[in-house]
């Protein structure tokens, strides 16, 4: 691997570094940018320093909990990317007008597994489409969700905004009124994505 000697270490190269996780390629590379990079090797310096402070036994424990945690924050998946794979597997809904009047949808009330995540859909007696996406991650506020038919002749993109009553959660509500759905084919479905 060959990086340019002038990029700033990344905060993934220096896990790995610290964590001695680099191939000696890329090691000796990271060496040569703190020979000119004072920021880079402040760091480092700042690092080891902090380490030589503890004890070797209490180190060593403190180390593998370090290395767990700092694996699990880079490897695991990120809120949005939980979001989006929630959205992908679980949102679906029929867009067309039931058949008759005598037809009834049961509403549509899907969580993540730990409830982060969830989606409600429910049809009213005016027979519109009431769709709320809720989430536990405040960091997704002010993040776009296209809402669309599968054959592409219907979508609308709505932000997630922060719920009034519960601070800790984000939310969208999206209303498909009766008419938007007579101009829809039948076989139309109801999907929803990240729109950024």
């Amino acid at each position: 691997m060959t990086r340019n000697i002038q990029d700033h270490i990344t905060e993934d190269e220096f896990i790995r570094f610290v964590t001695e996780e680099l191939s000696k390629e890329l090691e000796i590379e990271l060496d040569r940018h703190m020979e000119i990079c004072p920021n880079c090797e402040e760091e480092f310096v700042n690092y080891y320093a902090a380490e030589k402070e503890f004890p070797a036994e209490k180190w060593e424990i403190e180390r593998a909990k370090l290395v767990a945690d700092l694996r699990k924050r880079v490897f695991a998946p990120s809120a949005l990317d939980r979001f989006r794979k929630f959205l992908r597997e679980t949102f679906f809904y029929q867009l067309a007008l039931p058949a008759s009047a005598f037809d009834t949808k049961q509403p549509v009330d899907i969580e993540s597994e730990g409830s982060a995540f969830g989606v409600y859909i429910e049809e009213d007696k005016d027979n519109v489409i009431i769709v709320r996406l809720d989430a536990k991650e405040t960091e997704l506020a002010g993040r776009k969700i296209r809402l669309y038919s599968s054959l592409g002749d219907w979508e609308r993109v709505v932000t997630l905004e922060r719920d009034k009553v519960d601070s800790d959660w984000v939310y969208l509500e999206l209303k498909i009124t009766r008419e938007e759905r007579e101009r829809l084919p039948r076989e139309a479905t109801l999907l929803a994505e990240d729109a950024e």
